[in-house]
């Protein structure tokens, strides 16, 4: 109860950081023949850019995340996984996430054992390193909630990619990640490393 009163209290935190957030956007191409976008963001805790593919129109800032989401058709109520999501999200280290492998090992804790239905797959698991500061990246196969439900009241998932990288810096632990239909996962990887190259610290 006292750690979920603590992550509440954190989540009401870094939602007054981010609602301060200026973005800005430019437009560039890359080697691979994509066209890709900048995307700058600016507040007190610290201002950052990367780069991004224009097939992720929809910016979207919301409490503790940004979250851009691709461009796709979504065919019916049961296909939402046809779109990919970029997220970045920002929190403050504390007692029980004192860092960003506690923080990544409690995570892929709660996707082997939370969903109770034995689809996590990992993938891979590797040092990495963004805007130069050392982290670890990970990618795996799951099966996502989608919220909904069957005709048998049952839970609804579907099978799910997903490529994060943890890195911590001044105290916050930053966690950058796209998930989506494991059809896309070339496209999913190669988004993630171009983010990843691209994203840098501002400040």
């Amino acid at each position: 109860m006292v750690k979920e009163k603590s992550k509440l209290k954190l989540c009401f935190m870094i939602l007054s950081v981010m609602i301060l957030f200026t973005i800005g956007f430019s437009s560039c191409s890359g080697s691979s023949g994509k066209s890709y976008k900048i995307f700058r963001v600016s507040h007190a805790v610290a201002d950052f850019s990367f780069e991004y593919p224009i097939s992720y129109p929809i910016p979207y800032v919301d409490r503790e995340f940004v979250k851009l989401t691709s461009l796709s058709t979504q065919r019916n109520t049961f296909d939402l996984y046809t779109r990919s999501t970029i997220s970045i999200t920002v929190m403050e280290s504390d007692y029980y996430t004192p860092d960003s492998v506690t923080q990544l090992e409690d995570h892929l804790g709660y996707i082997k054992h939370g969903l109770n239905d034995n689809s996590f797959m990992l993938l891979e698991r590797s040092p990495v390193s963004v805007s130069g500061i050392l982290g670890e990246q990970v990618s795996y196969t799951f099966n996502a909630w989608t919220g909904l439900v069957d005709s048998s009241g049952n839970d609804q998932k579907v099978p799910s990619v997903s490529y994060e990288a943890y890195f911590e810096k001044n105290g916050l632990l930053w966690n950058i990640s796209i998930n989506g239909n494991p059809n896309m996962t070339d496209d999913i990887k190669n988004d993630f490393l171009h983010i990843i190259q691209t994203f840098q610290f501002l400040d």
